[in-house]
């Protein structure tokens, strides 16, 4: 399931909170003293790879490949001082309708509208990215083939770094 994801309909773009990040809290043993690591992993299909080698007794698979950003708390450091939690998403240009206008409405689902006049709509994924993610992470790993996604790539960190200085 998606932590954050993108979603449209007949009003425009919407991001929406899927309260993951909640789920995952109440999922650790004493979250109150508990300080995760946060990692995130964008790219292409050699992420998932690399986060199955990373993270052998997460079932990455399990989720479907469809949906904004997903999250998950590595299982091996749950009930340790300092947990890994790690997000991943791929890279790409255009959004897709995530899972979350598919599933189900249940509590702690949140959607927020995107002004389109604040945030362009052919750029929705960098957005989420570099404007909702990667402040927050300690470390983010890309994964990328060709020249393409190496510059698309380049643009996300170019972005992250003006939004951050502004």
């Amino acid at each position: 399931m998606a932590w954050l994801d993108l979603t449209q309909d007949a009003t425009g773009w919407s991001l929406v909170d899927t309260g993951l990040m909640n789920e995952i809290v109440q999922d650790m043993s004493h979250p109150a003293t508990q300080y995760p690591s946060l990692i995130s992993f964008v790219g292409n299909h050699n992420r998932m790879l690399a986060l199955r080698s990373l993270f052998p007794h997460n079932n990455i698979l399990r989720r479907s490949s469809v949906g904004g950003i997903r999250l998950h708390l590595s299982i091996t450091t749950a009930h340790s001082e300092y947990p890994i939690w790690f997000a991943e998403s791929r890279l790409r240009e255009l959004p897709l309708v995530g899972e979350s206008s598919k599933a189900p409405w249940k509590d702690g689902i949140h959607r927020y509208s995107i002004d389109d006049t604040r945030i362009p709509t052919t750029d929705l994924n960098g957005s989420l990215l570099t404007r909702l993610v990667f402040p927050w992470m300690h470390v983010v790993c890309f994964f990328v083939d060709g020249l393409a996604e190496l510059e698309r790539t380049k643009s996300l960190l170019e972005a992250s770094q003006s939004r951050i200085q502004a």
